[in-house]
């Protein structure tokens, strides 16, 4: 099983060394990330790539903005 990693930050002026460091320690040994607005899916090139790569079994965390984790398993390409 792997731990694949996402975090988003919503303008180009943001930081996202907060996120990057939770989910380095929330065990992520892949972690992909962009500056995307998040009100829709639409250009969220990273996060789609992310989907499309996960398998059964594989689980991922969501970084926040306040640079806390969620995890989400499963690996299913439709629980974004």
């Amino acid at each position: 099983m792997s731990v694949y990693g996402y975090a988003r930050v919503s303008t180009l002026n943001q930081d996202l060394s907060i996120q990057h460091a939770a989910l380095k320690a929330g065990g992520c040994e892949v972690i992909r990330a962009e500056k995307a607005s998040g009100t829709r899916r639409d250009g969220r090139t990273e996060l789609q790539v992310l989907l499309d790569f996960l398998r059964d079994g594989d689980n991922r965390l969501l970084g926040k903005h306040n640079g806390n984790v969620s995890a989400s398993g499963g690996g299913n390409a439709d629980q974004g």
